[in-house]
């Protein structure tokens, strides 16, 4: 999911603020931590993997905007 999901968090941040897909993403990430914790053990990859899905889906959402934003307030002839 972050292969597919990081552009999109990218076009979001750029479009709108970077809050929201930060926001986004926090909130997958606890709707799959949760599900982590009530979910009993599993006994095979295929019970997990809709929340191993869900929790790779969240990453991106705050990872790509917050670099973004951290990158654009570093001055042009520092970057690099």
């Amino acid at each position: 999911p972050v292969l597919f999901i990081s552009p999109i968090a990218g076009v979001l941040a750029d479009r709108l603020n970077a809050r929201l897909p930060i926001l986004v993403g926090f909130l997958i990430l606890i709707i799959s931590l949760t599900w982590f914790i009530f979910v009993p053990k599993p006994t095979s990859i295929a019970q997990m993997l809709p929340t191993l899905l869900l929790f790779g889906s969240g990453i991106p959402l705050i990872v790509t905007p917050a670099f973004a934003t951290a990158l654009s307030n570093v001055p042009p002839q520092n970057l690099g």
